[in-house]
């Protein structure tokens, strides 16, 4: 119970330092999260545990190296009205060019019309598309003319504050002259499903109702008005749209956007290039498509490219909008778990892994934490793949600190447990027996008090002692009483009893106990028949007489915690005592509770009952023939 306790503790101090280093370097902590989710998730060259394949529907065209050997590095406004012609032939459903043209003055309003006109001459239904910026006044003006061209690649405007999330973070909405307007990637999948365009009045409502305006407002409260309205998904037809705030570098976007799924590798969309499909585009490769136009990042003379976690280098404009654009029409839009979730997975997972270290052999520690850890791991992955961004790094990092310090503990408590056993009974078991009590440290053996077991006693005095020894030097005495105590233990040893304690020239041993024995009754008189068996004719001439008893004894650690002495005590051990005082030089007596168990293996002579201190009625006993070994 002790031990369980430290290691709760000790994987709560884990987890409270995890909990303050979140706090504390959050900035830091949410950097490595991040690089970790994409590293085990979405990065090529890595598991891609949350790999998902790219649509079908989502075709790329772009300006790459081999156009611009071809075309030249300067595209024209010609070429493009002549691709747009080729790919309405070829069926495109819609098609969406992210290379922005912008004209502040009419002037450059001039030059760029005749492409707006051709355009609507191509087609007018809102599915022939272009990232155009115009001025307030050029955009009020020719708003119902060309609304239905006109889309935004919003982070062509690098509203971003922090670069790596311009391609994470993708905005819901800016603002033009004439309001708030939806983004290319939301404006295409409306038209996609074939929903109606919102008009600025309707965004904004549907901004507000989201509760959009009342985030933004905490952000920016000189720019926006008040509301009280609650965080609600953002409504895009029967989607809904889970947003997230960044830090935005204008008042035209609003620091309001959906979190891009980048299961699918960004490289692995179809793509064509500009000159073939020019020369040649077919229905086969294009036919009910969503066709998004863009440079390659290699040659965009704009240097629009974007970090992607799913590549090791960059992405292109056009990469980044189909990446947006599928994960609005997979309705799987990225969102963090929440925070107390995350904290209570963190204390799970380090708790679980500092007690499983600490309870369990190190062995068994580094398979149940590798379990959990990929249990985690598992559920993680399930987690992420329903759109949740899941924490990868720091809590089984955590939890493998708690880990290791649980095991360091539990280590240094089976080392102490296993110094007891050897302090406490290598010197009264064989080396086997001890081996074996090492692997059981939280035997009740060992703790003080006992516990009741049934055990067989043996006692072994040695006949004349005192009188042997009158008239020799005390280290005459001393030899020949080691010599005689050792052949008595020897033969102990090898039948695994336990030496309980040296009573002056007579031992106790005890079987069946520390470790189960369920022989122990035959144990016992094979150990006393071999000591008057090696006994016999010693040269000092000495003899033993031996008792043995079985029964019911209270057995374990007694004394106090600075001294405790491993033995036995109860009516068996006085009986077995009274026994040993019965024998005579070389018999062995035993009890009839020893003799019904024997069953024959031994050749025995019943003698008359007897009776013993502490027992009404006589005790049957009998001897034993030491001459004879096991039957």
């Amino acid at each position: 119970m002790k031990r369980l306790l430290v290691l709760l503790i000790l994987g709560a101090i884990c987890w409270g330092g995890a909990v303050l280093l979140a706090y504390s370097a959050g900035n830091v902590v949410g950097s490595i999260q991040l690089a970790a989710s994409d590293l085990l998730f979405v990065r090529a060259g890595g598991p891609r545990l949350g790999r998902r394949p790219v649509r079908d529907e989502i075709v790329l065209v772009l300006y790459d190296t081999k156009t611009a050997n071809a075309l030249g590095y300067v595209h024209q406004y010609e070429r493009d009205v002549q691709l747009y012609r080729a790919l309405v032939a070829a069926q495109a459903k819609l098609v969406f060019d992210t290379r922005m043209v912008a004209t502040a003055s009419a002037d450059e309003f001039q030059k760029l019309q005749p492409m707006l006109e051709e355009m609507r001459s191509i087609r007018d239904d809102g599915t022939l598309l272009r990232d155009v910026w115009l001025s307030a006044a050029l955009l009020t003006e020719n708003h119902a003319r060309y609304e239905r061209l006109i889309a935004q690649n919003v982070v062509n405007s690098n509203p971003h504050a922090v670069p790596s999330l311009r391609s994470r973070i993708y905005p819901l909405v800016q603002f033009n002259g004439l309001g708030p307007c939806e983004s290319a990637p939301l404006l295409i999948a409306r038209r996609v499903w074939g929903l109606p365009q919102l008009d600025p009045a309707q965004v904004g409502t549907a901004m507000r109702e989201s509760g959009i305006m009342s985030a933004w407002h905490t952000y920016s409260p000189e720019l926006v008005p008040k509301t009280e309205l609650p965080k609600k998904p953002y409504p895009l037809g029967t989607q809904e749209i889970t947003w997230h705030m960044f830090r935005s570098t204008t008042p035209l976007v609003p620091p309001i956007g959906f979190w891009v799924s980048y299961d699918p590798l960004v490289t692995s969309y179809n793509r064509h290039s500009y000159v073939d499909v020019l020369e040649h585009a077919t229905p086969q490769d294009f036919a009910g498509k969503v066709v998004i136009v863009g440079f390659e990042k290699e040659i965009d003379p704009t240097s629009d490219t974007y970090e992607v976690p799913s590549v090791a280098g960059k992405a292109s404009a056009a990469e980044v909008v189909a990446s947006a654009l599928q994960t609005l029409l997979d309705g799987r839009m990225m969102r963090e778990v929440p925070r107390a979730v995350s904290l209570g997975a963190i204390a799970l997972l380090t708790i679980g892994l500092t007690v499983l270290a600490g309870v369990l052999r190190p062995l068994g520690a580094l398979l149940a934490a590798s379990a959990v850890l990929l249990s985690y791991y598992a559920v993680a992955t399930l987690a992420y793949r329903a759109g949740w961004y899941v924490d990868a790094v720091v809590a089984p990092a955590v939890g493998l600190v708690g880990g290791v310090l649980g095991g360091s503990y539990g280590s240094w408590q089976n080392l102490r447990a296993r110094q007891r056993v050897v302090d406490m009974f290598g010197r009264y078991v064989p080396r086997a027996v001890v081996s074996q009590l090492m692997l059981k440290p939280q035997l009740e053996a060992l703790s003080l008090g006992g516990v009741k077991r049934d055990v067989s006693v043996l006692f072994a005095d040695i006949r004349g002692f005192t009188s042997f020894s009158q008239d020799m030097p005390p280290e005459e005495v001393l030899r020949q009483l080691n010599n005689l105590l050792e052949i008595m233990v020897e033969c102990t040893f090898e039948e695994e009893g336990t030496l309980d304690k040296f009573i002056g020239d007579a031992i106790l041993v005890l079987f069946n106990a520390p470790l189960d024995q369920p022989d122990h009754v035959s144990r016992a008189v094979r150990t006393a028949v071999r000591i008057q068996q090696r006994l016999k004719g010693h040269p000092s001439g000495l003899a033993v007489g031996i008792g043995v008893h079985r029964g019911e004894a209270v057995v374990g650690n007694i004394g106090a915690a600075q001294r405790m002495e491993y033995t036995a005590i109860g009516s068996t051990v006085n009986i077995a005592s009274r026994l040993c005082d019965l024998a005579r030089s070389g018999q062995v007596v035993i009890s009839s509770s020893v003799a019904v168990v024997l069953d024959g293996a031994f050749e025995l002579q019943p003698l008359e009952p007897v009776q013993v201190k502490g027992i009404k009625l006589p005790l049957a006993i009998s001897l034993v023939n030491t001459e004879n070994k096991q039957a």
